[in-house]
This record gives C-alpha cells, structure tokens and sequence, in this order.
C-alpha cells in the first residue's frame, strides 16, 4: 500500500491525474480538461456545441434535438425563438417576447392584437374615422355595416340597390345577395308577376 495518493483538480482523472474525465478533452495548452466545443473542439456523438443561456456564456456540448441556432428562430414556428436548455437539458422553441405560450401555439397576450412580429394594444374605443357611406368601426377597422357589402372598388354597397322589388320588399340575404318578400298575390324574382 503505497499510503499516498494524488488528489485531482476539477476535470483531471486518474491514479495520477493524467487524464481527463468522461467527456472532457485537454485544452490546447494541455493545462486544464475542457468541454470539446470550448477549445474549438467536435462534440461527441448525439451532441450539439451550443452557448449557456447566462454569462459567462461559454460554449458546452449539450444532448442533441431541440432547435438551433441559439436565440434565433431557426427551426422553430413563428414567434418562436431557439432557447438554450438549463443544466444540459436540450435547446427547446420558446415564445419570443412579447408573445405567451397559449394551446400549443405563441399568441399575444389578452387586451392586444398582433400587427406583424408584435403586440399592440387594442384600443377599445373603436376610434377610427370611417369616411365612407355604409360604414362602421369594428376593432379599430372600417367594415360595411350588417346588410352591406364592399363592391370591387371597395365601397360598401346595399344589395338591393337598383334590384327593384316592384310589389314587395327587398332583403338582403347576403354579401351581395339578395331576395324579394313579395306582397299577397304577387310573385316571380322581382314580385312582378300577378297570376289570374
């Protein structure tokens, strides 16, 4: 029994300290055991190089899967950012700011709306200035009002505009449909007809 042994620093293995632990390589300088990808290295096999989420922000071989590249999207859905996992957990698809994690999706948080990459407030006063004959404000948008529909050059119209019921009532029964509720004894299309 030789009643001496070598006690290791962090990273060295070994009855004398030569070799590096499981997973860890020397550095360049042959001076202290690193992680692979710290020194420029590869990682092993069903490993992935990537950078810790909080400073110092070295890099480390973490499990493969997940997403990459780091805080980007990469392959991730939209409003989606690539995060790095804790503790040497796999890199996951996160919603980016300021979008929430709501059934399996990123959508903006209640009281406001997407516009493009970003959430903005509603403005529930509904204060658009609609200019044109027919229209409304509906969620800070012009629309037609109920009954009207928006014709090629995007003016709301009345789709009983110029489809005279002649003994009747015209109704619109949709976008840009119409039918006459004919009065007793009239019928046809345009409630034109008097049968004997």
């Amino acid at each position: 029994a030789w009643g001496k042994y070598c006690k290791c620093k962090p990273g060295w293995d070994g009855i004398w300290c030569d070799k590096c632990e499981d997973g860890l390589v020397p550095n360049l300088k042959g001076d202290k055991c690193v992680d692979p990808c710290e020194d420029n290295g590869e990682c092993p096999d069903g490993t992935t190089c990537t950078p810790s989420k909080f400073p110092p922000y070295y890099r480390k071989c973490r499990p493969s899967g997940g997403c990459a590249p780091i805080d980007q999207q990469g392959n991730c859905n939209d409003n989606e950012i690539c995060r790095a996992g804790m503790n040497g957990e796999v890199n996951e698809c996160k919603c980016e700011d300021p979008f929430e994690e709501c059934a399996g999706g990123c959508q903006c948080p209640d009281g406001t709306i997407q516009d493009g990459n970003n959430c903005m407030p509603v403005d529930c006063t509904d204060d658009c200035d609609c200019q044109g004959e027919n229209e409304q404000c509906n969620n800070n948008k012009c629309e037609c009002q109920d009954g009207f529909y928006k014709d090629g050059n995007g003016e709301c119209k009345d789709p009983c505009d110029g489809n005279d019921c002649k003994n009747g009532e015209c109704i619109a029964t949709g976008s840009d449909s119409f039918q006459c509720d004919c009065e007793t004894r009239w019928e046809e299309a345009k409630c034109d007809v008097c049968p004997e």
